[in-house]
């Protein structure tokens, strides 16, 4: 049964937002579900889902999870300049998030759950030049694609550090790794080739993939934390509902307070 909360959906197709929001009604019972439009891959559309938000008089957020996220795209430019991945994984979390704090629906208590990824390792010392992160908008079309990727939850690793370290003790900010879980974010990876390579990925899915349900676990897991846990751990990585080291460069407080001050300029922020 449902504990009371309640839970907004956000997404970037409604009916398909709608009949998750049907079946998360009917297994937990609860009326306090709701599904609002939000593209991470437009800043206009963030923008107005914030402003739908205080529109209806919400005003304060338990707890934001940034879960959003695409792989193996197809390279494309979204409609603010900047390569899909990056922006729906990373630019448009970091200004919703943003939004959210500074129109005061995050506050003190408020828990940040940005989903991670080990592919964060993907970047190394030969993905950053002079210390300085090279992602956004000159991501060329001959990235390799796991690459694209693991830079967007680098960048979430080194946001999660900076967004604990600028609100110490009222903003508890974490990044999660849920693992290989069997979802649409698949979607993309080897269309081409499925039908050739489908069977083989048919035997070993079940053996190297989670299920959503245990996809879910370390995000539930630090979403509940006690305040004296979130308090300890806020900055942290986790995986397995325990916290995991990042990369060596994920740690880096250097490189995560330059990435923010640029992605405030990426996103419009810095006016």
């Amino acid at each position: 049964m449902g504990t009371g909360a309640v839970v907004i959906i956000a997404c970037r197709s409604v009916s398909i937002g709608r009949e998750a929001l049907e079946d998360i009604k009917n297994i937990s019972g609860s009326p306090y579900i709701s599904c609002e439009e939000l593209n991470l891959a437009s800043f206009a559309s963030v923008r107005a889902f914030v402003d739908g938000l205080t529109s209806k008089g919400i005003n304060n957020i338990y707890a934001l999870i940034n879960n959003a996220g695409v792989f193996y795209c197809p390279y494309s430019v979204t409609e603010d300049g900047f390569e899909i991945t990056f922006q729906t994984n990373y630019l448009g979390p970091f200004l919703l998030t943003n939004l959210l704090l500074k129109a005061g629906l995050l506050g003190k208590g408020s828990r940040v759950v940005n989903v991670s990824s080990e592919s964060h390792r993907f970047v190394n010392d030969y993905n950053v030049i002079s210390q300085r992160v090279i992602v956004a908008g000159d991501v060329s079309p001959e990235l390799d694609q796991f690459i694209r990727y693991g830079q967007t939850k680098f960048c979430l690793n080194l946001f999660t550090l900076q967004l604990a370290e600028l609100n110490k003790n009222t903003i508890y900010a974490f990044s999660v790794n849920p693992g290989n879980v069997e979802t649409g974010v698949l979607r993309h990876f080897l269309a081409s080739d499925r039908a050739k390579w489908w069977p083989l990925l048919s035997i070993l899915r079940p053996l190297l993939v989670k299920t959503p349900h245990q996809g879910a676990q370390t995000v539930v897991h630090v979403t509940l934390f006690a305040e004296h846990q979130a308090q300890r751990l806020s900055g942290a990585y986790l995986s397995d509902c325990k916290p995991h080291e990042p990369s060596k460069l994920s740690q880096s407080n250097l490189l995560a307070e330059e990435l923010w001050y640029i992605s405030l300029k990426w996103s419009g922020l810095d006016s």
